[in-house]
């Protein structure tokens, strides 16, 4: 087993995905579509990250819309925008009316054609519910989403207790392993950062004002 470095460098994230999606089907939501571009049939497409280039790179995607079977549909062209979107045309669809049936779906990418990661990356999707455990194996509880800061923070749920934040940092966070959906955290993760019950009460009685 390897030896856990005195001073742990805490994983990087990547956010092709929507952070708060799991994988299902293989399939990974990628972004929304939005308003009708021109009367030819072009959309916007808005990925949840909107840094993400992944689209030049794909040749088609599944849509889904609400009420409709999901359909794949293959690019005849796209575009990125200075604003992180994307102006895209589908094949068979060149009229307003096709691309205003599509406003408010949901764009999918097969989690195959994610990128590969560099070492100590992590995609947001892949640590959804996710064991968070120390290094004694005490499991803390699951990882319920990912919040976006300047730097990501794991929210923990926990049975019968109060949620846990957990800063994604070397302080707190050891190793992420998305394959296994495992997060290893410092042995005292839940002391530290755990402001519930007995610390609420004494941080309140030290700056109670005297009768």
């Amino acid at each position: 087993m390897a030896s856990v470095p005195p001073v742990p460098v805490a994983p990087r994230s990547s956010g092709a995905a929507d952070p708060g999606t799991s994988a299902g089907d293989g399939l990974i939501e990628f972004g929304k579509v939005g308003r009708p571009h021109g009367v030819r049939g072009a959309i916007l497409v808005w990925p949840h990250n909107a840094e993400s280039v992944l689209l030049a790179d794909l040749a088609s995607v599944e849509v889904r819309t609400p009420g409709l079977k999901a359909r794949r549909l293959t690019f005849t062209q796209r575009r990125r925008q200075p604003n992180g979107s994307w102006l895209v045309t589908f094949d068979g669809m060149s009229a307003r009316e096709h691309a205003e049936a599509l406003n408010g779906s949901t764009v999918w990418i097969r989690e195959c054609e994610l990128p590969p990661l560099d070492d100590g990356e992590y995609y947001h999707h892949s640590v959804i519910g996710a064991s968070v455990v120390t290094p004694s194996g005490r499991e803390l509880g699951r990882v319920l989403e990912v919040l976006e800061t300047s730097t990501d923070v794991f929210v923990v749920s926990r049975p019968g207790r109060s949620l846990l934040y957990v800063p994604v940092v070397g302080d707190y966070v050891l190793t992420i392993d998305g394959a296994t959906r495992r997060v290893t955290v410092v042995e005292d993760a839940d002391a530290l950062l755990d402001f519930d019950g007995e610390d609420d009460a004494t941080v309140g009685d030290e700056h109670e004002e005297p009768a």
